[in-house]
């Protein structure tokens, strides 16, 4: 078994990293709420910081393929729809609001393999779509938010 040791300033810089990116997140809310459109330099920004994954992850939430879930405790689960070519049908990949890591092949290749962001296309039209408040929300009961992640679940197998 091996285990990777963090020093204190790999710490920090991961905390000051997430804060960055929250704080990217509020900035958009904010251009959306008050202007109803983001501007070119928060536009430049994003880019800087998501790469390629942005323009992907832009297209999904202007089509509408974010799916919010809600039951009644409060708990909460997010569809990203993604049409992909290749197979010719349709694809839901289902997260957590809280999961950063799927199994999904643009997390495999975009984040794993080359590096080139810290989330792919799905998780960041997610949190694109909460900051923007321009996902599609629903309703479902507690035993219904289980079967739509067990079925996540079976999917990602």
């Amino acid at each position: 078994i091996s285990r990777t040791v963090y020093n204190r300033q790999d710490v920090i810089m991961s905390f000051e990293l997430t804060y960055a990116v929250q704080q990217l997140f509020i900035e958009v809310g904010r251009e959306i709420r008050d202007h109803s459109k983001l501007s070119d330099g928060l536009l430049s920004t994003l880019n800087c910081v998501f790469g390629h994954p942005l323009l992907y992850a832009l297209d999904l939430v202007d089509h509408g393929r974010v799916t919010e879930y809600e039951c009644p405790s409060g708990r909460r689960a997010f569809t990203v729809r993604n049409h992909i070519r290749d197979w010719q049908q349709w694809k839901e990949l289902y997260m957590s609001i809280y999961q950063q890591l799927l199994s999904c092949p643009s997390y495999v290749y975009t984040v794993l393999m080359k590096g080139d962001s810290s989330m792919c296309k799905h998780v960041l039209a997610m949190k694109m779509s909460q900051a923007m408040d321009c996902h599609v929300k629903k309703q479902i009961s507690s035993k219904g938010l289980a079967d739509l992640l067990c079925e996540g679940i079976d999917a990602s197998v």
